[in-house]
């Protein structure tokens, strides 16, 4: 836990620099929730087959990339501005909504590889980032760009 991480309904970005194994189902990335009550987990992970899920235990947010092979390694980011909420995969915005009020996240019990349960990584993770404020487009791809050749992308 920590005194800065984004609680409440406030901005955010999180970041991950992450390589799966095998399985695309439920690997998480990170999340910042109490869960099991309507908005107020924030949780970002994977579902199936090149599926991004940004879920506040409802007003979920899902965004599909392709990546092939699937044990690459990939740069993946969900931010929230207030407004609207997107998910990026190496540098590029690959959905959106405007989720409304409502995000109510009420801890900050930080958890890296994991969101809830059994939703664990399978697979590793080079680097995890939170901020507490919505990115720019510029500065998510600037990220991306200062960054990528460590992971051969």
């Amino acid at each position: 836990s920590g005194t800065n991480l984004p609680t409440g309904n406030t901005f955010y970005t999180l970041s991950v620099w992450v390589q799966l194994a095998a399985s695309w189902s439920a690997n998480g990335f990170i999340s910042i929730a109490p869960f099991g009550s309507s908005n107020q987990a924030n949780a970002f992970r994977t579902n199936t087959d090149n599926t991004y899920y940004n879920y506040w235990w409802a007003n979920d947010l899902f965004a599909t990339s392709t990546l092939s092979p699937t044990t690459q390694w990939f740069n993946a980011v969900a931010k929230f501005d207030g407004t609207t909420r997107s998910i990026w995969i190496n540098g590029v915005q690959k959905g959106s909504d405007s989720p409304g009020s409502g995000h109510n996240v009420t801890t900050s019990a930080l958890q890296i590889a994991k969101t809830v349960n059994t939703e664990y990584l399978r697979g590793n993770i080079g680097q995890a980032l939170v901020y507490n404020r919505a990115l720019s487009t510029a500065e998510i791809q600037q990220n991306y760009e200062a960054t990528r050749t460590r992971y051969g992308v």
